[in-house]
């Protein structure tokens, strides 16, 4: 879904050269960020889930940015766009009620960190063993 966005948004909104499109370039970024965002560093919820659509999309934007400052020097803009948006969307961590931020120990996969976020805010929603 974060390569979608990240394609999407690069192709009407910038207008984006097809090569670099269908390449990846401006997907992989994106995707990047939406995992991160959307359930590594927050429980995943659909809150959650819309926040890293978000952020896929701010990826893309940073990558356009990023590649237009770099293209006179002849750099890439490498993964550059997914730590800049990663980095801006964890940082209002404490101000969006929402949300529920990770501790960075707790950190595992999305699936570990729902489960345990389940457990312990919504007991009787998992079944027993």
């Amino acid at each position: 879904l974060g390569s979608l966005v990240g394609m999407l948004t690069a192709l009407f909104l910038f207008g984006g050269s097809g090569f670099w499109v269908f390449h990846g370039l401006y997907g992989y970024n994106a995707v990047l960020a939406g995992i991160a965002v959307g359930g590594l560093f927050y429980v995943l919820t659909w809150e959650s889930a819309l926040y890293a659509l978000v952020c896929c999309l701010v990826s893309t934007v940073i990558m356009a940015a990023i590649s237009v400052f770099l293209s006179p020097l002849g750099m890439p803009a490498l993964t550059a766009p997914f730590v800049l948006s990663t980095w801006l969307f964890l940082l209002p961590k404490a101000s969006f009620h929402a949300l529920h931020p990770v501790a960075l120990a707790d950190v595992t996969n999305a699936e570990r960190i729902r489960h345990t976020y389940l457990e312990r805010e919504h007991p009787r929603i998992l079944p027993t063993p």
